[in-house]
């Protein structure tokens, strides 16, 4: 699972406007670097996944409800939403007219990859 879910998961679990998860306590539980995780955190902020607290009992907390928070969020912020547009195999003239050998099988995949990240949280 991407680091990004796994820290969200453990923020969601554990902390709240109230008592906010510190960032060494993610990063030793999830088993991150904690200057990486930091910098994904900050940019779940940036995008109101999260909201933070800073000083010495600050920390990050869900900045909506779990529920209104869905995979696709996460996924367009990191790898972006075009990112499934690209050919799977690289190729730059990838297309419906002049696809490659996966093409077809790749445009159903990713059918049912954007249904599942849009449904699920």
């Amino acid at each position: 699972m991407p680091i990004c879910h796994t820290s969200n998961f453990y923020v969601a679990l554990n902390g709240s406007s109230n008592k906010p998860v510190g960032l060494s306590a993610t990063a030793t539980s999830q088993n991150i670097p904690s200057h990486f995780l930091g910098k994904i955190m900050q940019q779940l902020v940036k995008k109101q996944v999260l909201s933070s607290i800073k000083g010495p009992n600050g920390g990050f907390y869900l900045a909506k409800p779990a529920d209104k928070i869905r995979i696709i969020e996460i996924f367009d912020i990191f790898d972006g939403i075009e990112s499934l547009e690209k050919c799977v195999l690289g190729f730059d003239a990838c297309s419906s007219i002049r696809p490659c050998p996966l093409h077809d099988s790749y445009m159903r995949l990713k059918k049912q990859l954007l249904n599942y990240y849009k449904e699920n949280h």
